[in-house]
């Protein structure tokens, strides 16, 4: 992973919180998703990119999956999840700080243990969605879900956004926006031996509103009478991909 990381100051730990009080919209779209397609009661999960472990508390009490493991590079997230499995009394999911694209270690212990391995709203931010996707594999799931942005065609964008400062110049942190060409992961997937792809676009349901749309804050507008959610100059497609062996 190539992008500079952000250090605890620059995390939004209010942000990560709220998410276990009020989850978002497109949390239960996904979710609900998944379950259409997999009956996720007492499924073992592997979380990818797990940030403060929101997404398998919700499945946790939505779903009752079984024992789950989440994964972020992150220090302050795991620690932040950890206290929040404790205050919930669930013991059943854990948290580790990794490379969520080089887990070699983890692999060789969980093979074989995990049935759905997710990655949500992580392959954007990274350069590139082949490490992460081939550590997933490791693992030898039957099912790899992941939410991300795409492109309806054979083009990938990099974009790499810089968040500067005001007077003297230089970077303060750096983020990737990257879409990738829907078509090109399909084919990768499968490649990998995932042959069956449910896809899914996303839909945004509410309004959201931004007061400086100078920021690379999200908010949502109407673009041909349908909503999107628009972040700085970019218009946000997001899908939901899940690959099935």
């Amino acid at each position: 992973m190539t992008i500079r990381k952000e250090n605890s100051r620059q995390i939004d730990l209010k942000y990560h919180i709220k998410q276990y009080r009020n989850p978002y919209e497109t949390t239960k779209q996904i979710t609900s998703f998944l379950n259409k397609k997999i009956n996720l009661k007492f499924k073992n999960f592997l979380d990818l990119g797990s940030g403060s472990g929101a997404n398998l508390f919700y499945l946790k009490k939505k779903f009752k999956i079984a024992d789950s493991f989440g994964v972020d590079n992150q220090p302050t997230l795991i620690k932040l999840a950890k206290k929040m499995m404790k205050n919930k009394k669930i013991k059943n999911i854990r948290f580790y700080l990794g490379n969520i694209e080089k887990l070699n270690k983890s692999a060789n212990i969980l093979k074989n243990k995990i049935d759905v391995v997710t990655i949500l709203q992580v392959l954007s931010i990274l350069d590139g969605y082949k490490k992460v996707i081939n550590s997933a594999i490791k693992f030898n799931p039957k099912f790899i879900a992941v939410s991300s942005l795409f492109w309806d065609g054979y083009l990938d964008f990099k974009i790499r956004v810089d968040f500067l400062k005001k007077n003297k110049g230089g970077i303060v942190t750096s983020r990737y926006y990257n879409i990738y060409s829907i078509y090109k992961y399909l084919e990768y997937m499968k490649s990998k031996g995932y042959k069956k792809n449910y896809v899914k676009k996303l839909k945004f349901m509410k309004n959201l509103k931004l007061k400086d749309k100078k920021i690379m804050g999200s908010y949502t507008s109407n673009l041909n009478g349908k909503k999107v959610l628009i972040t700085g100059p970019l218009i946000q497609s997001w899908y939901f991909i899940i690959s099935k062996k």
